[in-house]
């Protein structure tokens, strides 16, 4: 009988651990010339998910910006780095993928909103000479 009790323990602990790795996780930060600010984690997820319409966008000229780090986990969702260009609303997303792809420039989410919040406490880097790229 304990051996029964272990081995449904062990199928209710895997099911479990299978729904949490696809439902996904992830942790972020938004950083600037101050310094970083940590992404509240529902927001880090909703960043880090595959599933958002957008357009692709041509290399605006340099501007003042922020990075935003995401470090996720589970199915269709993705680390990224990504360089928010608030006043042109557009971002430049990288994307940790295998087999990697080509960074690319593209009109900024809707969550952007939730992040503006976020500046009041992180300034944007100044406008760099050129952009330098992130990538994986």
């Amino acid at each position: 009988m304990t051996k029964t009790v272990w081995l449904v323990a062990l199928a209710i602990f895997a099911s479990h651990a299978s729904v949490v790795w696809a439902a996904g996780s992830a942790k972020g930060k938004l950083c600037g010339a101050s310094g970083c600010v940590a992404l509240p984690a529902a927001l880090a997820l909703q960043l880090s998910g595959r599933n958002d319409t957008f357009s692709s966008e041509s290399t605006p000229k340099p501007s003042p910006y922020y990075k935003i780090v995401i470090q996720a986990t589970g199915e269709g969702h993705t680390s990224r780095t990504i360089l928010w260009v608030p006043s042109k609303k557009l971002w430049f997303d990288a994307e940790d993928l295998t087999p990697p792809i080509a960074g690319y420039w593209r009109t900024a989410r809707p969550t952007s909103a939730a992040l503006a919040a976020l500046t009041t406490k992180v300034r944007l880097f100044p406008t760099p000479k050129r952009w330098i790229l992130p990538h994986y």
